[in-house]
């Protein structure tokens, strides 16, 4: 595509950033099942080692949720900056042409 026709879609930029947001959700819920899975070893699988598992289990999880959200906030943010500077892009131009 030529660079003098390209078009920035605000909407679809917010749109994005709610699509991520969701999709985190679905992932977030998705860990939550499954830690409730692994708890369920108690039933079957007895002593420290059990507990362990579950705690280091525990510990994955939050280590991989933590890094999802973090990945995520960078990229609404960084569509964030790209939708702020094609706007402030938008109105220079409007002005100059003014």
């Amino acid at each position: 595509m030529d660079m003098s026709t390209m078009e920035f879609d605000y909407n679809k930029a917010n749109d994005l950033k709610r699509t991520l947001d969701q999709e985190f959700r679905k992932i977030d819920n998705r860990l939550s099942d499954t830690d409730k899975e692994v708890k369920k070893v108690k039933d079957w699988w007895f002593g420290d080692s059990a507990q362990a598992f579950i705690e280091e289990f525990a510990r994955t999880k939050k280590t991989v949720s933590d890094m999802l959200k973090e990945w995520l906030d960078e990229y609404k943010d960084l569509m964030e900056k790209v939708r702020m500077q094609k706007e402030a892009d938008d109105k220079a131009m409007a002005q100059a042409l003014s």
